[in-house]
């Protein structure tokens, strides 16, 4: 993603796809020498000339490069035509977390409900030991293997 100003930028028609939106075609020119052509849903240019735009080239041929322009910070992680994502690592370090702790409290939720004698006994507390057990396992198998394989099975949650 590149940051310029607009230095011109002018409606060049209309286009519309299969799926029935028409989109309104821009030609924006940056101070920093590209020129690249954007749709938009609406019939008014995403900045004025002067002002700070966020610009990505999407796709390149003989006829110029096209792509999106959005006022800065306006972008939204999404994926590209590739199906890869454009989210930064820390997003992804942060989704992945996010997820691997939905998987480990399900998990756990499921195995206290499913192995113990009286469900309604077993709190939260419970399951989030159990939850952090399962992120240890997940983790490290050979590690959490050697570090259990003496431990009082009665202590372990399964």
């Amino acid at each position: 993603m590149n940051t310029s100003s607009i230095k011109g930028v002018q409606p060049n028609g209309t286009w519309q796809p299969n799926d029935g939106d028409l989109l309104f075609k821009y030609e924006y020119d940056m101070e920093d020498g590209t020129t690249i052509t954007a749709f938009h849903k609406t019939n008014a240019p995403v900045a004025e000339v002067g002002e700070a735009v966020e610009y990505e080239v999407t796709k390149q041929s003989a006829r110029g490069k096209s792509g999106k322009v959005r006022k800065p910070g306006s972008f939204t992680p999404q994926t590209n035509g590739n199906g890869f994502s454009r989210m930064t690592k820390e997003e992804w370090a942060e989704k992945d977390d996010k997820v691997s702790r939905q998987w480990a409290i399900n998990s756990a939720m499921n195995w206290v409900t499913n192995v113990s004698p009286d469900p309604s006994k077993d709190g939260l507390r419970q399951v989030a030991a159990t939850a952090r057990l399962l992120i240890e396992m997940r983790d490290d198998l050979d590690g959490f293997i050697s570090k259990y394989k003496n431990a009082d099975t009665n202590d372990l949650p399964f």
